[in-house]
């Protein structure tokens, strides 16, 4: 079962927090932390990836147009 739109939306905002800490901690000579903030992102990626897509497959499966279009990333 797909996740909730305010679902998704915590992971995104996961995902934009995770990237702008890495980023902060960079910017201020911290490498190790920003790779750990990094280390984060691919298991986020992974559960946006996969509730995204169930939500692509949900309304594949309710659409009554039998024409095929294509998914653009």
């Amino acid at each position: 079962m797909a996740a909730s739109d305010a679902q998704l939306a915590e992971w995104f905002a996961e995902f934009r927090r995770l990237a702008a800490e890495a980023e902060e901690r960079f910017d201020a000579g911290d490498l190790r932390p920003a790779l750990a903030s990094l280390a984060a992102v691919p298991m986020v990626h992974q559960t946006l990836m996969v509730q995204c897509g169930e939500l692509v497959d949900e309304a594949s499966a309710d659409d009554s147009n039998d024409e095929a279009f294509g998914t653009y990333l």
